[in-house]
């Protein structure tokens, strides 16, 4: 492990270690908008194809994303201050927050995201299909009594 010390001090260091807070707080924000509306499960559970499209789709939006931010940012002449809430908002809140929000509801909108795929029965099927004729097997009992 790297121990943090008089190294660790400066403007730029600081930056580094806060932009981990707003990267965290855009993912929060993005998962409780898009659990709304996108089944995880069917999220995690796509042709391997769709992955890579999806990926590749964040990867651009990323990339021009942070990439029109500074080009914006160099032509304005921004200072340092104006320059870093910019990068910090504007890149490592809103990228995460659109990534992990927006974005997946957008490709379940276009049909990257497989919905109600059977991979193959997996324990946890089996277990809630047991579970849950167990639990009609309960109640029938109770009400014949």
């Amino acid at each position: 492990m790297v121990q943090r010390g008089v190294s660790e001090l400066g403007l730029g260091q600081t930056m580094r270690n806060n932009n981990i807070i707003f990267v965290l707080m855009g993912i929060s924000f993005g998962c409780s908008y898009s659990l709304q509306k996108v089944n995880s499960i069917d999220f995690v559970h796509t042709r391997l194809w769709k992955k890579l499209v999806r990926g590749i789709l964040a990867l651009a939006f990323s990339y021009g994303f942070n990439y029109s931010v500074n080009s914006i940012g160099k032509k304005l002449a921004l200072s340092d201050l104006e320059t870093h809430a910019i990068m910090t908002v504007g890149v490592n809140v809103i990228i995460p927050f659109v990534i992990v929000g927006p974005f997946v509801t957008f490709c379940q909108w276009i049909g990257l995201v497989d919905q109600n795929l059977k991979i193959g029965e997996s324990e946890m099927d089996t277990n809630s299909e047991n579970f849950s004729s167990d639990h009609k097997l309960e109640e029938n009992s109770v009400i014949e009594e």
